[in-house]
């Protein structure tokens, strides 16, 4: 049974992938299925809840002031919205993010988007930050 994450994906998936394959004349991808998820879909509630407590926590930064929901903000898909993010020293949350003002305002924008970070619990999804970082090495057989 799909998860109602995965079931979500899996339609906005089939409709986007309609549309494209309809104008190119190419077939569907596979639908996504449990199987395609680490802990096939139905990760232990201490996982669940591990994860939550981390993507909010500011202990993941650099200099411990921002956490991965100041950027990443659930209220923007879990993006922000913006062309280019804040990042480092700015005001706000999400599409609400500033520059700041004044002398303590930024004067150098992030060079990358902050992109959502639905379904990256994909098997398929090797890496985590935008440089490659932190690698999930699959399990050995």
């Amino acid at each position: 049974m799909l998860s109602r994450m995965s079931f979500l994906f899996t339609l906005i998936s089939a409709i986007c992938g309609h549309a494209s394959a309809g104008a190119t004349g190419g077939s569907l991808p596979p639908p996504v299925t449990d199987d395609d998820f680490y802990y096939d879909g139905n990760p232990a509630p201490e996982l669940v809840e591990l994860g939550r407590n981390l993507f909010f926590d500011k202990i993941l930064s650099g200099n411990l002031n921002i956490s991965c929901s100041t950027c990443h903000h659930v209220l923007a898909d879990t993006g922000d919205w913006l062309p280019l993010p804040v990042g480092e020293g700015g005001r706000g949350l999400g599409v609400a993010r500033d520059t700041g003002s004044g002398e303590d305002a930024i004067h150098e924008r992030v060079p990358r988007n902050a992109q959502p970070i639905f379904n990256l619990g994909r098997k398929d999804f090797n890496f985590s930050f935008h440089d490659g970082r932190v690698e999930i090495c699959p399990e050995e057989e």
